[in-house]
């Protein structure tokens, strides 16, 4: 069974998700930046990886979203908020649209990621009310991907590669 992981990160934490799947995985594997080149991989499972941004995913992960047709796919995200059970459970509600119907869905794995600055700023400029619970938010945050999340990602992994193996 082949298996692509395949991301988009600009700040790092996603890209340090992504080096943890790859790195569980005991297949044939490919791991391809998005940002380096749109090549997409021909694949049994993909890992499509990105950081949230307005509860959603980016224009170049929904294009690759759409070349996992007749495949299987998990997904793992960065996020800047606490990632609450409804928080996921809105995020997949919000890409799953993009994912064709042809395609296994298997899950998703979402954690806290550091915010940039500039987007920091944004998210407070967008909610000046709830300035000091983003600031508090933004300080835990800072810390992640931590080793929990990084332990965590590469369970994830190893769940889907069993299922896939079904």
């Amino acid at each position: 069974m082949k298996y692509a992981v395949i991301y988009q990160s600009k700040s790092g934490n996603t890209k340090r998700i992504a080096k943890e799947i790859y790195k569980v995985i005991e297949s044939e594997k490919y791991i391809v930046d998005i940002d380096e080149t749109d090549a997409v991989p021909e694949a049994d499972v993909y890992f499509v990886g990105f950081g949230v941004h307005s509860s959603n995913c980016g224009m170049d992960i929904i294009d690759v979203l759409e070349q996992t047709e007749n495949a299987k796919c998990a997904l793992f995200a960065t996020c800047g908020y606490v990632p609450t059970d409804n928080y996921k459970e809105k995020l997949e509600k919000n890409i799953e649209v993009w994912i064709p119907d042809e395609t296994e869905y298997m899950g998703m794995f979402l954690c806290q990621g550091a915010v940039e600055r500039e987007q920091k700023n944004i998210m407070i400029n967008k909610m000046p009310s709830g300035e000091e619970r983003l600031r508090q938010m933004f300080e835990v945050g800072d810390s992640h991907p931590d080793e929990d999340d990084l332990d965590n990602a590469a369970r994830f992994a190893a769940m889907i590669q069993e299922k896939a193996a079904r």
